[in-house]
């Protein structure tokens, strides 16, 4: 399988607004012991409870009508690493999980295909970064190079958990449904990225 962004898209365009959302949200959702790491890592854990107050928000958008979306997008945002920090390897593990949950808000306030495509854009680039970290004798510039990371495992299986949870929501699969199989992917996925 390899990465298309583009094809995520157009499937998405295909599907209603709170769909797109609860497909982002899921993604969000799978990178979520992730963000937990790293989190713990720097020493910040009241970060997890802000970041799971915004995936919340995300996962029950229809609901929370009165709430400042936005607000809760930028403080997903605000919780991504930048430049400034510290960085340690988790911080990719923050950038990916903390970005995924922002798109997941933006999506649902836009109706954007792109915002719940950038959400399983995080998945995809969390599994290569740890890739690229397993192997830094790696020549990225020596010939087929890409296609070795592409076909690794940690790769494959994100790709293959994003397509099987693209399936789900365009067969109009249950938030509830949803939810709980993300939870559950997210332990097992972090188990083999940690």
């Amino acid at each position: 399988m390899r990465y298309d962004e583009s094809a995520i898209v157009d499937r998405l365009r295909a599907v209603d607004r709170g769909a797109k959302t609860l497909f982002a949200a899921t993604c969000a959702q799978l990178l979520m012991p992730l963000f937990a790491r790293y989190a713990d890592v720097i020493g910040r854990p009241e970060l997890v409870s802000r970041l799971e107050t915004a995936i919340l928000i995300a996962w029950d958008a229809e609901t929370f009508a009165d709430v400042d979306m936005a607000a809760a997008a930028a403080d997903a945002v605000s919780m991504i690493p930048t430049d400034e920090d510290e960085w340690v390897f988790e911080s990719g593990y923050g950038q990916n999980a903390a970005a995924a949950v922002a798109y997941a808000i933006e999506a649902w306030q836009s109706d954007d295909p792109q915002k719940a495509a950038w959400a399983a854009r995080q998945v995809y680039e969390v599994a290569d970064y740890v890739t690229l970290q397993r192997c830094p004798e790696l020549n990225l510039n020596a010939p087929g190079s890409e296609v070795l990371v592409s076909n690794s495992k940690l790769i494959q299986n994100a790709l293959t958990w994003i397509e099987r949870t693209l399936k789900e929501v365009e067969a109009s699969g249950k938030r509830d449904d949803l939810r709980t199989s993300a939870e559950l992917d997210s332990l097992a996925f972090a188990a083999i990225l940690l």
